[in-house]
């Protein structure tokens, strides 16, 4: 990942377009090991980029936007970390709009980040990526996905075991193993 490092020409000056030394990393380190940039280096913080090809800034921000920006790369990296750990969705408490229409919860805008695989298949169908995936399974395949999940009244594997004159055990079975080949064919799993 490609970083680049913004130093005040001037650190009094506001943080104008012509105030800028854009640096690389040898440039900077040997700025680091001088006095004065010895005595600057608590000013400066890591602003980084959004996606894994981004441009990571360090930027000449003041001590306390410098400690700001730490806090929270340090409260979103440990998120991330315990979220990933359990298995949860962490949503800041900024995304919710303040303005909640009537009579809703808090709770009902929050986007559900844990969703069983009939939400996924339902979704992905919407997208159109569903409809070549199933298009690869047998005719009975295509047709235990449609009945079980995809129909207006999706019906339980009871119900498809008997309509089809086998156990619930083997329905199950084939569902798991085709929903197995269409999260792999849908890079979900």
């Amino acid at each position: 990942m490609k970083r680049v490092y913004l130093v005040k020409k001037n650190r009094e000056m506001p943080a104008a377009e012509d105030n800028w030394i854009v640096m690389d990393g040898r440039e900077f380190a040997a700025f680091m090991q001088t006095p004065e940039g010895i005595a600057r280096s608590p000013g400066f913080g890591r602003l980084a980029g959004c996606g894994p090809d981004d441009v990571i800034l360090i930027v000449e921000c003041g001590e306390e936007n410098a400690r700001q920006w730490r806090s929270e790369r340090n409260r979103s990296a440990y998120a991330d970390r315990v979220c990933g750990e359990l298995g949860y969705t962490f949503v800041s408490i900024q995304s919710i709009p303040a303005d909640i229409p009537g009579g809703m919860s808090e709770e009902a805008l929050l986007p559900d980040g844990v969703r069983g695989i009939e939400e996924a298949v339902t979704d992905r169908m919407m997208s159109g990526c569903l409809h070549a995936a199933v298009r690869t399974l047998t005719p009975e395949e295509q047709d235990l996905v449609e009945k079980l999940f995809l129909s207006e009244n999706p019906i339980t594997e009871k119900e498809y075991a008997e309509s089809i004159g086998s156990t619930r055990d083997r329905v199950h079975e084939r569902k798991r193993s085709v929903l197995k080949r269409l999260r792999a064919l849908l890079g979900t799993g």
